[in-house]
């Protein structure tokens, strides 16, 4: 009875051990990445959590990548949404990259071939030496068009001019160029 008595004793210790570990975790060397995830959708809604994410956009015409973005981390949804941090958007003309599309975070809507950055976004195009600063811009891979509502900010900076405004509509070209409410410093 002692016997049988140390070994159920023994097994309850081994059990518990195993219950503590699960409930308490394990120790990591590195620290896990931390990723948030909006409260309105609940963890059984995402279908991949990724640290790096690389997503290669085709013009609807020719099927030719004419975009890129790459992402630090991602939260993939069921819904095919893509939750992101530290974006960036790379915009080809003819093989060759015309402009990059920065921001800290955004969502990507694969289905509808579009991004949309916010905070600190930053549209740098190297042909013709502009940067456009917002809060948020909306890339509509379809139309080949970057966008944002009249709520949101704007500042253009060239050589020539100092552009704030409003509405903006754009190519990764940056031509034409569409904005209101504008106020110009000319240098």
């Amino acid at each position: 009875m002692i016997g049988n008595f140390c070994y159920h004793s023994s097994v309850k210790k081994v059990f518990w051990l195993i219950i503590m570990f699960f409930v308490m975790g394990c120790y990591y060397d590195v620290e896990p990445p931390v990723i948030k995830v909006e409260p309105k959708i609940t963890k059984n809604d995402v279908l991949l959590v990724a640290k790096e994410f690389k997503y290669m956009g085709l013009d609807v015409k020719t099927r030719v990548k004419s975009w890129e973005l790459i992402s630090e981390s991602s939260i993939v949804y069921k819904n095919d949404e893509v939750h992101l941090e530290n974006i960036e958007i790379k915009f080809y003309k003819k093989g060759k990259i015309v402009s990059v599309l920065k921001g800290d975070r955004g969502k990507l809507y694969s289905k509808k071939n579009s991004a949309e950055i916010l905070t600190n976004v930053v549209l740098e195009n190297y042909e013709n030496n502009t940067k456009i600063l917002s809060s948020r811009l909306i890339w509509d891979g379809n139309r080949r068009l970057i966008y944002n509502t009249l709520e949101d900010k704007t500042t253009i900076i060239s050589r020539e001019a100092v552009l704030k405004g409003t509405g903006l509509r754009t190519t990764p070209e940056v031509y034409p160029l569409e904005l209101q409410n504008v106020e110009a410093v000319v240098q």
